[in-house]
């Protein structure tokens, strides 16, 4: 017998993971009804006599039922389950992964590797954010995740950073990145 129950396979884990989880959906559809809106759209016509709400507004109103009801039933059926002794345990490993995390990040960063920008191990400033979006507006995706970091790596290494989009270290810089997601299409993070 494990810790929480009758010990499981990894399979009759994972079906009563899924068996949960459809439940739940069940119970957040049946909460927003066959309207879809949770009684939203009804407040937004008494709001907005004699108007009919467009498409995103409708929209809108089924996202915004959807997440209120969601977010009631985990509060009521899920989290009601987690004792304080589960919570601290989540809450230690959380921070052990966090300390890692910022030990690696540091770790990279006293590296000086010239590659580092191509691993999750840079935490893009928003500065480097601020400055991608001046020089690539418009890009968005894996493009912008390693443009982050690689003109961040440059400011922690002191290297020139473009000063605009007509820079030719932009250029430059953009072929990298380029190159970089064509050698590894399908490398996550990114």
């Amino acid at each position: 017998m494990g810790r929480d129950g009758p010990d499981l396979t990894p399979e009759q884990r994972e079906s009563l993971i899924w068996q949960e989880a459809a439940r739940l959906t069940q119970m957040v559809e049946e909460a927003v009804g066959d309207g879809g809106h949770g009684g939203l759209l009804d407040q937004w016509r008494l709001d907005n006599p004699g108007l009919t709400p467009d498409y995103e507004t409708v929209v809108s109103s089924m996202r915004q039922a959807w997440e209120r009801q969601r977010s009631r039933v985990l509060t009521e059926e899920l989290y009601s389950q987690v004792t304080d002794e589960v919570y601290q345990r989540v809450t230690q490993v959380q921070e052990q992964i966090e300390q890692e995390s910022l030990r690696l990040v540091e770790q990279a960063r006293e590296s000086r590797d010239p590659d580092r920008w191509k691993t999750p191990w840079v935490e893009p400033t928003p500065l480097a954010e601020k400055i991608v979006d001046q020089v690539w507006p418009g890009r968005s995706g894996r493009f912008l995740v390693l443009a982050w970091s690689l003109i961040q790596q440059r400011m922690e290494d002191n290297q020139p950073t473009p000063n605009g989009r007509h820079d030719p270290l932009a250029d430059e810089l953009g072929a990298m990145i380029e190159a970089e997601m064509r050698e590894h299409p399908t490398t996550t993070p990114f």
